[in-house]
């Protein structure tokens, strides 16, 4: 199964970046290279909407599927065939089904016509990433989230550790039943599944909305130890700063930036898409679920504030860092400057004594040098103008 492209994150990916200027321009291509880029399944210009383009890569994904009458009774098993998920619909009032995968197009275009689905919602579950949405379609719902999570050791090489993955969720929302498509093969939901098969759960006696709220509760939830771990690179390099301990740190602060900044792209249109969910006026969406929908919806505004906060307070980090480079720079060009003042007369007395001049050839030709005090003359002259330079800029407040 393919995997998305990783977003580099953390202190590890900030270490990758340091070095010379030839390097940091050579690493920039290489971060550049790491985001997001457009599917190659994109529809062609001017090709029918609807139509899924590309070619299918590994095999069939997994068919997750748990089947509940409403009333307490749960079949969850695994499928394999998209069929048994629609007939178990007839012993069971409703069914979710969850597809661990979405790179097999026989999959996709099959899950369209056992559930009746919209050939457009289809194409935009193919065709990814899209960006956090809800459509609305006569016979179900269409919502799509992305899930942010921590890159494990597996999924990425060894170089590459503390990678930040973003996996676009499809939601199908219909009256009997709820579908969701993954990227790839991970048991994003497990915790669900384990509420539906607690012998004290709940959750098999809800309906396909209220799962669907579940679920897209978990997604939001899991951006919000990823925010913490940026939050806190930020206020680690603010340390930094006022310890005057800073060298290196606008890179790092560049580059928290700039995963700020990637966050936020993706978290605001999912508070939209929450926030269009629970608007709608929908039969699909009941009145008892728009309770829980709305707590949802306030996860994700407090996401996007914070990471909002986050983000200015990195901008003005990079503003201080700046202000405190400057401050020190001026420190010490104004002590060089003082230095040189002060040597400027010295090297001009130094420079008159030192003209060859013979004094035996008349009588003007600095006659002190053939004064028996005349070198300590000049050297107490010279220590007489540093001395007075220094108390003048002193009384000055110059340093």
């Amino acid at each position: 199964m393919p995997k998305r492209t990783p977003i580099e994150f953390g202190e590890k990916a900030v270490a990758t970046i340091a070095g010379s200027p030839a390097q940091l321009a050579k690493k920039s291509k290489e971060l550049l290279r790491l985001r997001p880029s457009f599917s190659p399944r994109r529809s062609p210009i001017g090709a029918t909407p609807g139509v899924l383009h590309g070619t299918s890569t590994g095999n069939a994904p997994p068919l997750d599927v748990i089947a509940w009458d409403g009333e307490g009774q749960v079949h969850a098993f695994e499928a394999e065939e998209l069929q048994q998920a629609a007939d178990a619909l007839e012993s069971y009032r409703y069914v979710w089904l969850n597809i661990r995968g979405n790179s097999h197009l026989q999959t996709l275009e099959e899950v369209r016509r056992v559930f009746d689905l919209h050939a457009l919602a289809v194409e935009d579950a193919w065709n990814v990433p899209q960006r956090s949405k809800l459509d609305g379609y006569e016979r179900h719902l269409f919502l799509v989230l992305n899930h942010l999570a921590l890159a494990s050791e597996e999924d990425v090489p060894e170089e590459q550790q503390a990678l930040l993955q973003a996996q676009q969720i499809s939601f199908f929302i219909g009256e009997r039943y709820l579908i969701t498509i993954q990227e790839n093969n991970q048991t994003l939901f497990e915790p669900i599944r384990k509420r539906f098969l607690d012998p004290h759960g709940q959750m098999k006696k809800r309906t396909p909305d209220y799962v669907a709220y579940a679920l897209a509760d978990a997604v939001v939830d899991s951006c919000f130890p990823l925010l913490d771990t940026l939050a806190e690179q930020v206020e680690t390099a603010e340390s930094s700063i006022y310890v005057r301990k800073h060298r290196g740190v606008i890179t790092h602060l560049l580059s928290l930036r700039r995963r700020l900044h990637e966050l936020k792209r993706l978290v605001t249109p999912m508070h939209r898409a929450l926030t269009d969910l629970l608007t709608l006026d929908s039969s699909l969406i009941h009145k008892a679920t728009r309770v829980y929908l709305r707590d949802c919806v306030d996860h994700a505004t407090r996401l996007v504030e914070s990471a909002e906060v986050a983000q200015d307070h990195a901008k003005s980090l990079m503003d201080v860092h700046i202000a405190l480079s400057s401050h020190e720079m001026n420190e010490v060009m104004k002590v060089l400057t003082i230095i040189s003042t002060i040597f400027i007369p010295l090297s001009f007395i130094a420079g008159v004594y030192g003209m060859n001049f013979d004094p035996e050839v008349s009588p003007w030709n600095m006659p002190e040098l053939s004064w028996f005090f005349g070198y300590p003359f000049a050297l107490l002259l010279m220590l007489t103008v540093g001395v007075g330079f220094a108390f003048y800029f002193r009384a000055r407040r110059w340093f």
